[in-house]
């Protein structure tokens, strides 16, 4: 008789944690720059052409800094530089900028071998406003807009001290945004 309530008990508590485990909402939490990070349709009048640009945070989350880059989502190639950047934020107002950071940009070469490319890079009037794009969705879309300096401006045959400027929308997700170019006007 005894093994019977021990057993009953055991079976009781069994379906009671899992009941409960079940109905409790689990928050994985963000990145603590959760709001500055995301996948951005740019474009760059001095070379005119789109291309994208990934933010995110850091490595350690950083709630001052986000990566900024033009590498691909596979990670092994690049639309328009070949350039990844921490750069620092302030998150309240929205903006980031960096001096001479060091790239971290690696280029994929024959036989599956990586190789740096260094550089040194600056961001300058780095700024992200809320919902100032109207898409052809309808959808209003963050803008995001910056001044870039590379080392090696000079082998597009820019002046050596020139920044590009780049502006452009957070994706939206949606097929009629797709083919969608911001040139700022």
């Amino acid at each position: 008789m005894k093994n019977i309530k021990f057993l009953s008990f055991i079976c009781a508590f069994t379906l009671f944690a899992a009941f409960n485990s079940c109905t409790q909402d689990i928050d994985p939490g963000g990145t603590a720059v959760e709001s500055m990070c995301g996948e951005w349709v740019v474009y760059s009048a001095d070379f005119d052409m789109s291309f994208l640009v990934r933010t995110s945070n850091t490595a350690a989350d950083d709630a001052d800094k986000i990566m900024v880059t033009d590498r691909t989502a596979a990670g092994t190639s690049s639309e328009f530089w070949g350039f990844t950047v921490k750069a620092n934020c302030d998150l309240a107002a929205k903006t980031f900028s960096c001096t001479n950071a060091d790239n971290e940009y690696w280029t994929e070469t024959a036989g599956g071998v990586y190789t740096p490319y260094e550089i040194k890079i600056s961001i300058r009037g780095g700024k992200i406003t809320e919902k100032a794009i109207e898409l052809p969705s309808g959808v209003k879309a963050d803008k995001i807009e910056f001044e870039i300096w590379f080392e090696d401006i000079e082998t597009a045959g820019a002046p050596a001290d020139y920044y590009c400027m780049i502006t452009g929308y957070r994706k939206s997700g949606f097929f009629e945004d797709d083919d969608f170019v911001y040139t700022g006007e």
